[in-house]
């Protein structure tokens, strides 16, 4: 005999409270097959868990966003500092700056390496360096020539949008885990009003027979299906599921 599955996600506890709440709302108040203290608590609870489910998708997608911005720009700050060094130890090679003025970023002065730049704090870190450097580098040396394609703005540039996308993406997260505190924090309330629910809708229609019941029951809102290896009940309309296990009678 088909089982009673009762919601076990957000999406179905909305769709448990939509179905009894369309259904309410064409039932006269003294045909309903529950108190009418549940019918108020119904009203309150199935818009505001609906509007905070709703708010979870929102964040959620606000900071998939924010987090494809942090990867494009961290891509193209890393890329720039990358270049800047190349670029800068080709010129040391040809004999345009001295290799001393490696220090200035920080850099050893006898190596010609890319430091690691696989990390956010990596590029931030050299960023920042070759930003700083190149000031100083510039204020104590103004007759050599500034760093060009990359020069240390196109660094700057290239630092604060990556600043700029990653204090969005901090902001993103911190919305998207108060939106889902907000819906764990009804969770409990939306569990109670469904099971109760759908405990006297099935206690009014508990002398109809099985088929006729589950029927009238899932017009509320109801979910049924089969055990595992159960055939389906025409009579039903059920469909087999054999990977939900059995819960309720």
């Amino acid at each position: 005999m088909p089982f009673r599955q009762l919601p076990n996600t957000d999406a179905t506890r909305v769709a448990a409270l939509d179905a009894a709440a369309l259904k309410s709302a064409s039932t006269a108040p003294g045909d309903r097959p529950y108190p009418a203290a549940l019918q108020t608590e119904l009203d309150a609870v199935q818009p505001l868990f609906k509007e905070e489910v709703g708010d979870v998708h929102a964040a959620l997608t606000q900071q998939t966003t924010a987090t494809g911005q942090v990867e494009t720009d961290f891509l193209a700050l890393q890329t720039v500092v990358s270049h800047f060094i190349q670029v800068f130890n080709l010129a040391v090679a040809r004999g345009v700056y001295p290799r001393t003025d490696r220090a200035w970023f920080g850099l050893d002065v006898s190596s010609q390496a890319v430091p690691p730049l696989t990390a956010h704090a990596d590029v931030l870190t050299w960023g920042d360096r070759i930003v700083t450097g190149e000031t100083r580098r510039n204020t104590e040396n103004p007759t050599s020539p500034p760093m060009a394609n990359p020069s240390a703005q196109d660094v700057e540039t290239a630092l604060d949008a990556f600043r700029t996308s990653s204090s969005s993406q901090t902001t993103a997260k911190d919305t998207y885990d108060a939106e889902q505190e907000d819906v764990a924090g009804l969770r409990p309330r939306v569990d109670k009003l469904i099971r109760d629910l759908w405990d006297h809708i099935e206690f009014t229609y508990r002398e109809d027979d099985g088929p006729s019941r589950r029927r009238k029951c899932r017009e509320w809102g109801i979910v049924y299906v089969p055990r595992p290896g159960e055939a389906p009940d025409p009579e039903d309309g059920t469909e087999e599921n054999p990977e939900l296990p059995p819960q309720e009678n």
